[in-house]
């Protein structure tokens, strides 16, 4: 589902664009938003991986 680093791709995007933001609460919100939802993808997949292995 989340295969080819979605998560990991929003993670390091909202990473980079985090310090440049230049004051502008808007886009501090838009990274923080995409560093927080690619996290959640990211142990979404990882949670899923373990399961199917336990299994």
């Amino acid at each position: 589902m989340y295969e080819g680093g979605k998560g990991a791709g929003a993670v390091v995007a909202g990473s980079v664009v985090l310090p440049n933001t230049g004051g502008s609460q808007i886009l501090t919100a838009i990274a923080v938003t995409s560093i927080a939802v690619g996290v959640v993808i990211v142990i979404s997949t990882i949670v899923r991986f373990a399961v199917n292995k336990a299994r």
